[in-house]
């Protein structure tokens, strides 16, 4: 089966690796030829537009950064839909709100198009492990195409009937993880400051009904305040502004979310957007230094 890929940020080319050990031709394309080099080494075959990839796949992928970049490679001249034959599915992976899912599910339609939304979460780790988690919004016929694809590096996948309830059920997984990184950071600086190493927290937190893997991974990178990013602050900052407009449209009331959407703005702006999310301690880390 010939897969096209679209986007070779970091889930990208971990996603496009694994394909390719999986033995698939994989079509590959990204704003900067100069990301994929590697990839075309290992045998990825490079398209010079998200055309000619939807032109040479029988299933069409794409992980982009942020909605903009969803529509031009969707809709541009030289576009995923303007290449696909009718037998193909495109399955759009990157974090959009609902509203853009929804836009983008009439536009399909209209032309006839086989259309997918399929969030994940997870990172690189998760695909090197194949523990990827996906949530597939669309037709069950389009989805059950494309899953023996997802297999390569995923561990579940959740079928939903409509492409905006996979868009939001996705934002409501990154707004819980950012705001259990501010709750966990704020507790390691609190009991920091009591004579507690965060070690010590983090242990008793991993023995305790408290524990889980946000906690124990995110809160080495706090203790050791070193950040080195499996998905940037920067970015979760953009899936929040999402949650915050979608929020705003919908007349959904969230007073939590909007003060934590604050620490992230503030954390961008002081120049830590390119580290890890949980970066953002470093600003409540800075409030204490100054008081």
């Amino acid at each position: 089966m010939d897969v096209g890929l679209i986007g070779m940020g970091l889930m990208g080319r971990a996603m496009t690796n694994k394909l390719l050990e999986k033995g698939y031709r994989v079509h590959i394309h990204n704003r900067t030829k100069a990301t994929a080099t590697q990839l075309v080494g290992n045998g990825a075959i490079w398209e010079n537009s998200p055309r000619d990839v939807a032109e040479k796949s029988d299933v069409i992928m794409s992980i982009v950064k942020d909605p903009q970049a969803v529509r031009d490679i969707a809709l541009g001249e030289n576009g995923v839909l303007s290449g696909m034959s009718k037998e193909c599915v495109f399955a759009e992976m990157s974090t959009v709100s609902p509203i853009w899912a929804e836009e983008l599910e009439g536009i399909a339609k209209e032309r006839g198009i086989r259309y997918i939304q399929a969030p994940v979460l997870g990172s690189v780790p998760q695909i090197n492990e194949e523990k990827l988690l996906v949530f597939a919004g669309g037709d069950v016929s389009d989805v059950e195409r494309i899953e023996p694809v997802w297999s390569a590096f995923s561990a579940k996948i959740w079928r939903m009937a409509k492409p905006s309830q996979s868009a939001g059920v996705k934002l409501a997984c990154n707004m819980l993880v950012a705001h259990m990184t501010m709750g966990l950071g704020q507790s390691i600086l609190f009991a920091e400051k009591n004579g507690v190493d965060g070690s010590v927290f983090l242990d008793i937190l991993s023995n305790s009904i408290l524990g889980c893997g946000l906690y124990s991974g995110k809160g080495n990178l706090i203790q050791s305040r070193q950040f080195p990013p499996s998905f940037t602050l920067e970015n979760m900052l953009k899936d929040l502004n999402l949650v915050q407009q979608t929020a705003t449209k919908e007349g959904i009331p969230l007073p939590l979310h909007a003060q934590i959407r604050e620490f992230f703005i503030s954390a961008v702006s002081q120049g830590y957007g390119e580290e890890d999310y949980s970066a953002v301690f470093k600003v409540l880390e800075n409030l204490t230094q100054r008081d």
